[in-house]
């Protein structure tokens, strides 16, 4: 590379990851000659594993659902969702209706990003309120008499 990482385009970045994941496999191919292949595929899952450790701590360290689905919709997809329930099994309850919407969240707006509540508006009749501030104030509008 002539260039730093953040200055190389998004084509060069994808040669030179291409390229680093080659050079890899040679290593693993080099070390384990008879199934480089299975020692390159384990040094992948465990690199997943810890980040799903690192993912799974923060989901736990929590308290806001909110946080809660936005955590879970970066890796709903990887795993199966009774592979999920198991994983949170040790600290906390995952119920299908759970995943399910933060894959759904994931799918809409994309894995991480925040969760939006819903803000529900009530639309009064203008008359309504008017009768109501009357009955609640009736010294500030005069007498009902």
């Amino acid at each position: 590379m002539k260039t730093s990482w953040t200055d190389a385009t998004k084509e060069e970045q994808k040669m030179f990851t291409e390229k680093a994941t080659e050079a890899c496999q040679v290593i693993c191919n080099i070390i384990s000659p008879s199934d480089g292949k299975s020692l390159f595929q384990a040094v992948q899952e465990h690199k997943r594993d810890c980040n799903l450790d690192f993912l799974t701590t923060a989901y736990r360290n929590t308290t806001s659902k909110k946080i809660k689905t936005q955590i879970l919709t970066l890796y709903a997809y990887e795993y199966p969702a009774s592979k999920l329930i198991e994983m949170h099994s040790s600290f906390e309850k995952l119920s299908e209706r759970q995943i399910k919407k933060a894959r759904a969240h994931a799918k809409t707006f994309g894995p991480g990003t925040p969760v939006e509540t819903k803000k529900h508006r009530i639309y009064l009749n203008k008359f309504l309120i008017a009768h109501i501030s009357i009955k609640m104030c009736p010294t500030e509008h005069g007498s009902l008499n």
